[in-house]
């Protein structure tokens, strides 16, 4: 079976935490490990992809994504940290909104329709 895995919309002062891989944005996500809840990869990946700690607050979104996975999406806050990630998967940055809209994401991941199940 693929691997599962989680993400989360975390936005701050009309600011979404994304990680920019130049041609495209991403959201800290990733596959989670074996026994891992959704909640704690979401909590696992962000700190790792940004150095950014959060608190899950919603799960917003449930689907297979494009490349055969059973992906949830949380609406999170952050709660601690300082952006700081290992930068395999991107520069981790807080992206104003009106730009993100702008720009292609990782997947085409419809972010316009995720930032408003987040309620943001």
């Amino acid at each position: 079976w693929p691997r599962s895995s989680a993400g989360v919309i975390v936005i701050e002062d009309e600011k979404i935490l994304a990680l920019d891989l130049g041609e495209y944005l991403t959201l800290p996500a990733g596959g989670s490990d074996a026994g891992e809840l959704f909640e704690e990869t979401a909590r696992r990946e962000t700190l790792e992809e940004t150095g950014i700690e959060i608190e899950i607050e919603e799960r917003i979104n449930e689907q297979i994504n494009s490349i055969g996975r059973v992906e949830a999406i949380f609406r999170a806050k952050k709660v601690g940290g300082e952006l700081n990630g290992n930068r395999v998967e991107g520069e981790p940055k807080w992206i104003p909104l009106e730009e993100t809209f702008k720009r292609r994401w990782r997947y085409d991941r419809d972010i316009e329709s995720l930032v408003e199940k987040s309620g943001s």
